[in-house]
């Protein structure tokens, strides 16, 4: 049997590529003929996959990871065999139309698409149960929830001293680590910041890890909110993209991971910080329970002198810290258990 992949875009380092490396090395070890297919391929990677044009659509099972629209979406539809797309969410548009109207175009024109392309599948794939009752609310019922793969190789990397110089002093840390876009709510990390320098210790610092060029009129608001709170550029630091090495330290030298995102698909920062015993601190939204079941710390309003002394306990209080610890620790084992291939054959021989 050919089980292919396809791709939009194929990058390095990036969870979705890791994932479809993953598939299709697995499924080639248990005897299947497995290929991936994209458009676009960082230099380096050329090897690992092949042209989209170059796929001549007879696999027995295609598999497209949706998360953005593409011209695959039409070629699927053309495809001999069944066909299946893994969901990774896309953001609604609603986020990004005060900040950046191609954005949310692009956002819109996703989900328009995934509409068009639903009555198409054989199957659709999702990497939690929130993502799963969006394409259920859509009127498509023959799905399964199939967490993301996590390559947990990528977080044993050695210490980086200089970091660790740089950031290891009296001054805790609060970590937050995705795409700086408006519906990681990064403006309310910085009224959390504001309040706690204002109110509680004038000893804090957020680091902030993500590509801040994905949005620029919203990355321009968050400079102009620093200032109008007098927040200053030592207070709040976008570190922007880091390699494995770099962001693996960073997780080490914090004290608190704290998210106010409004829209997760998964919420892979957080199983990366039950990796590295880093306490989570996390709005109740989208995928976020599933992802953190009973562990880490959720609040469900967003009180930021409530928010902000939960941080300062998280930080201060040992015992409390444990606690979250501990917790984390046992949600961690459920996805280092998983068996995705398994679970993705079981859902294969279903269809």
């Amino acid at each position: 049997m050919r089980i292919d992949q396809l791709l939009p875009a194929f990058h390095y380092g990036d969870a979705i590529g890791s994932e479809a490396l993953f598939i299709r090395d697995s499924l080639r070890e248990k005897g299947f003929k497995s290929e991936i297919y994209c458009i676009d391929a960082d230099p380096g990677l050329e090897g690992e996959a092949k042209s989209y044009k170059d796929w001549d659509r007879s696999s027995d099972i295609s598999i497209l990871h949706y998360a953005i629209p593409s011209p695959l979406n039409q070629i699927l539809k053309e495809a001999k065999g069944k066909k299946v797309i893994i969901y990774h969410n896309i953001t609604p548009h609603d986020f990004f139309l005060p900040f950046d109207r191609k954005m949310a175009w692009i956002c819109y024109e996703g989900r328009r698409q995934l509409k068009e392309l639903l009555p198409h599948l054989d199957f659709v794939l999702c990497d939690s149960p929130f993502n799963e009752e969006e394409i259920k609310e859509l009127g498509f019922e023959k799905t399964g929830v199939l967490p993301l793969f996590i390559d947990w190789r990528r977080y044993k990397e050695r210490e980086n001293p200089f970091l660790r110089g740089v950031f290891s002093d009296e001054i805790p840390n609060i970590l937050f680590v995705g795409r700086v876009v408006p519906n990681k709510k990064i403006d309310d990390l910085i009224r959390v910041v504001a309040y706690y320098k204002k109110f509680i210790s004038p000893l804090i610092r957020l680091l902030i890890v993500g590509k801040t060029f994905s949005c620029p009129p919203y990355f321009d608001s968050l400079i102009k909110l620093m200032a109008k709170l007098k927040v200053s550029k030592d207070e709040v630091m976008f570190l922007d993209h880091l390699p494995d090495r770099e962001l693996v330290e960073i997780y080490r030298i914090s004290k608190v991971f704290l998210s106010m995102s409004e829209h997760e698909g998964f919420f892979l920062p957080a199983v990366e910080c039950m990796y590295f015993d880093l306490p989570v601190v996390a709005y109740n939204s989208s995928a976020v329970p599933f992802t953190l079941g009973d562990s880490g710390v959720i609040f469900k309003e967003k009180k930021i002198d409530e928010v902000a002394e939960i941080v300062h306990r998280v930080i201060y209080d040992e015992d409390f810290r444990k606690s979250i610890i501990e917790s984390q620790r046992k949600r961690l084992e459920y996805f280092k258990n998983l068996d995705h291939i398994k679970i993705l054959l079981g859902y294969i021989e279903s269809i």
